[in-house]
């Protein structure tokens, strides 16, 4: 058991957490490549990491040594036995012998096996408890969309949405939008806003309650996505061009001046992430 933690805790040592936030990571690593900082880098993250590297080699070194001394007291151990049983059974043709150590090899792998059972039943532990996490929302229920127009978009009685039982919860007693309206919420930070939305885009589980919702969604979330592009292909997503579609979409979402200002007008690449367009340049392109 003392193993088996020492050797969970160099597991712990050998895949620090570096960085959990992947959008943020993209954009250091092209930082770093754009000015040939690589070299630099190397050397402050070596630096960083001197204090995880030594107790992960001491417990490496400390493992190894565990196994090659079990290894060495078992050959010892099955000698003596067979040297015994030979001595004090009177076994002396060549066929015996063999027999004798034959039995002892088996008893010897038996062994091996049985002192591996632990780590392998923490293992499969360890496994399940993550497979268990990973499907535990399959049975939860959302909100279903019909696709077809409706005079309501969205009607709402007494739910309840929540991430998972001991996560943030939305309680909404009743809400109902007409087709066509507009409507704004309204509330502190943290009051569930955006939970809200994500409610009634069918992504965070309902608890209870009955919620409906009718015609087609479109949502812009609060760090608009971009692909790495042009203009024109970040709104056409994948479908034909259409000029007078496209048009009335980009003067819908006053994105006319922007792109009259650009050389390249639709034609311009965003870069990633948007590197190449401002904050609401960027939430005008999620929009169209």
């Amino acid at each position: 058991r003392k193993i088996e933690r020492l050797e969970k805790e160099n597991r712990t040592y050998d895949t620090p957490r570096i960085c959990s936030n992947f959008d943020n990571l993209g954009r250091d690593i092209r930082g770093i490549k754009f000015h040939a900082w690589e070299n630099a880098f190397r050397n402050v993250r070596v630096n960083m990491d001197i204090d995880g590297y030594i107790p992960s080699l001491f417990w490496r070194i400390t493992s190894l040594l565990v196994d090659l001394v079990g290894s060495a007291l078992s050959q010892i151990a099955s000698a003596i036995a067979i040297m015994s049983a030979i001595q004090s059974s009177g076994i002396s043709t060549y066929t015996e012998v063999m027999l004798l150590m034959g039995s002892i090899d088996s008893l010897t792998r038996f062994s091996t096996t049985a002192s591996a059972v632990g780590a392998i039943y923490v293992d499969i532990k360890e496994s399940t408890a993550f497979l268990s996490k990973i499907f535990a929302g399959s049975d939860s229920q959302y909100i279903q969309l019909d696709p077809e127009p409706n005079a309501m978009s969205a009607e709402l009685t007494e739910c309840t949405f929540s991430w998972g039982s001991d996560a943030f919860s939305v309680h909404c007693s009743l809400l109902t939008i007409a087709a066509g309206e507009f409507v704004t919420v309204v509330g502190r930070v943290g009051s569930g806003k955006s939970s809200l939305m994500s409610a009634l885009c069918g992504e965070m589980p309902i608890i209870r309650g009955q919620g409906r919702l009718s015609g087609r969604i479109g949502f812009v979330d609060q760090k608009p996505t971009v692909l790495n592009t042009t203009i024109r292909e970040n709104v056409l997503m994948g479908n034909e061009y259409d000029e007078k579609w496209f048009n009335q979409v980009i003067h819908a979402c006053a994105l006319s001046q922007d792109l009259e200002q650009m050389e390249n007008g639709d034609q311009t690449n965003v870069g990633y992430g948007g590197v190449n367009l401002s904050g609401g340049q960027k939430t005008r392109l999620a929009l169209a």
